[in-house]
């Protein structure tokens, strides 16, 4: 299928590097601490430890690969979009059927 929008300015993909980085990190926090804290909508406040928060820093860190994204050429965006989520899946649905 062709577009005619452009490709990605530099700048933006490295803006989305940037974020890919910061939620990378976040991940890794939680994941090396065992210590995840977050906010949810009708509990407030929430704090998973343990296996909880290593399986939340596993997620976040599979989230933090979507932006980078961008950096793939056009013709494998949509097998790298199912990749992961199919990715996304495993790392959810995983930890419930066989916890850490």
């Amino acid at each position: 299928m062709k577009t005619d929008r452009p490709a990605p300015s530099l700048l933006a993909k490295l803006l989305c590097t940037l974020a890919a980085a910061f939620l990378a990190g976040v991940g890794l926090l939680a994941i090396v601490t065992e210590t995840h804290s977050g906010y949810a909508r009708y509990k407030g406040y929430v704090t998973l430890q343990g296996g909880q928060a290593v399986s939340m820093g596993i997620v976040i860190i599979c989230l933090a690969l979507l932006p980078l994204v961008v950096w793939v050429p056009r013709r494998w965006v949509g097998w790298t979009l199912l990749a992961w989520w199919l990715l996304l899946m495993v790392c959810i649905f995983l930890p419930i059927f066989n916890p850490l």
